[in-house]
């Protein structure tokens, strides 16, 4: 099935992050549950802006600008729960404990950048990464133990569909501040 190009700014999941998360879906057999209706992996991430469909170079243009116009620290955020919103789709997500405290400055300057470049992006995000658009079913929460994400660099993507499947490209890429550590705490780097 064909889809249209469409081209957002992420926060990418790191590598190792996927992996334990995978390591989740796999024990609880949610992988086979969701057969090809699971999001592929590769494009597990945190959306920031909105999608812009078969977009133009103009608008790749303006989409590279607001991202280098980002500036933002990096944060923390901890994934802990599976959870599912139902809908006339039903979304399987992977959910986060609290409201991550770097997670709205970083919508807010994303969203100050966009409109600064005057592309129109008033879709609202919450802390999350989907494992599946289309699930079968509304599932109970599926507790797990804490896996962190250091959220250090927000990309601009192109999806389109590739002979491996619908996939993430990435057109640039732009580090966050790095993350200010308070005396006593410590930052895992997954």
């Amino acid at each position: 099935m064909a889809t249209q190009p469409r081209a957002l700014l992420i926060a990418m999941l790191a590598p190792s992050v996927v992996d334990y998360m995978w390591r989740v879906v796999t024990e609880n057999r949610l992988d086979v549950m969701l057969g090809r209706k699971l999001f592929v992996r590769d494009n597990w991430h945190q959306s920031l802006s909105g999608r812009h469909f078969s977009p133009t170079d103009d608008v790749l243009r303006k989409l590279c600008a607001a991202g280098s116009r980002i500036s933002a620290a990096a944060f923390q955020m901890q994934f802990n729960r599976i959870t599912s919103k139902p809908g006339q789709r039903v979304h399987w997500q992977f959910g986060v404990r609290g409201r991550p405290a770097g997670f709205d400055p970083l919508l807010v300057n994303v969203q100050h950048a966009l409109a600064t470049e005057s592309i129109a992006d008033g879709e609202k995000h919450s802390p999350h990464a989907t494992l599946c658009y289309d699930a079968p079913e509304h599932r109970e929460p599926l507790g797990f133990d804490p896996i962190d994400w250091l959220v250090s660099e927000v990309q601009l993507v192109i999806g389109e569909d590739t002979p491996r499947g619908y996939r993430y490209r990435t057109l640039e890429q732009w580090s966050l501040h790095a993350a200010q550590v308070q005396a006593g705490a410590q930052l895992v780097l997954l």
